[in-house]
């Protein structure tokens, strides 16, 4: 099971909770918070902490298209370690 959540479900204690139950978690963070860089791995992820929660970071470029143009944007993906 994957459970995939948007920036206002980052809580650690939640995730802590949900990574309890051995579903596989991927998660939105907002831009501002940051998250220290414990080791890097080779595909430019890195190995973070929420909380007491060891997490894998994925920080990822999007673009939204619309019929009105496209609008670049970054965030940064969570997955518990």
């Amino acid at each position: 099971m994957i459970l995939l959540a948007d920036r206002n479900f980052a809580a650690a204690g939640l995730l802590a909770k949900i990574a309890a139950t051995e579903a596989d978690v991927l998660v939105r963070l907002k831009n501002s918070r940051n998250t220290p860089v414990l080791r890097r791995y080779p595909d430019g992820s890195y190995l973070s902490i929420l909380g007491s929660l060891q997490v894998r970071v994925i920080d990822c470029h999007i673009t939204i298209a619309t019929t009105a143009g496209a609008t670049p944007g970054s965030t940064g993906w969570h997955n518990p370690a």
